[in-house]
């Protein structure tokens, strides 16, 4: 039987793969676009900032009469898809606050299982993850004053944006990897 801990591993594992998993294919559509923009170049002789100002749109595919879900230039949907885009951020940032709320449901149950008192196995780690979380979603992904607090994961101040690109995101996860061992060990769970 696979103890809380080894369960919480697994799901941050797979959070991991789902975020490995999107930025391949952001990449990969921005390279679809630009592709299709320089096909158009050759056949239209237009330039690719005419081609980036055109719109994009996302339709229910009911032709012919297609209702639009979301639409942008061209320029943008490559510009947020491409290799640290708005994309990546904004994957990162759902990625690392769905692993904190992970972590309060499987860090609750360890408790309850050891028979300890709610919020008795404390991370500083996963303690700076929460301060991050904390400004991703009450503070539309700005620092906010518990960045001081953080102890582990110093990259980000008071009012800064919280730009967590793939290197950085990789290594929280190698942290929280490193975390869960040590909180392991100490408990033997």
């Amino acid at each position: 039987m696979k103890t809380e801990l080894e369960k919480f591993l697994q799901i941050v594992d797979s959070i991991y793969g789902l975020y490995l998993d999107a930025v391949a294919a952001f990449i990969d559509w921005s390279k679809a676009l630009e592709n299709g923009q320089k096909q158009i170049m050759s056949k239209e002789g237009k330039t690719i900032e005419q081609l980036d100002n055109l719109p994009f749109a996302y339709t229910d595919q009911d032709f012919p009469n297609a209702h639009i879900k979301h639409s942008r230039s061209i320029g943008d949907v490559k510009n947020r898809n491409k290799k640290g885009g708005g994309n990546h951020v904004i994957m990162a940032n759902l990625c690392l606050v769905l692993i904190y709320q992970y972590w309060e449901i499987y860090r609750t149950k360890l408790e309850t299982i050891l028979s300890f008192p709610k919020n008795h196995i404390k991370s500083n780690l996963m303690a700076d993850v929460k301060y991050l979380r904390n400004s991703i979603l009450k503070h539309d992904g700005i620092g906010n004053h518990e960045m001081k607090k953080c102890k582990i994961i110093l990259w980000f101040k008071e009012g800064q944006l919280i730009l967590l690109n793939q290197q950085r995101f990789e290594i929280i996860i190698q942290l929280i990897n490193d975390e869960i061992l040590s909180i392991n060990k100490k408990y033997g769970v």
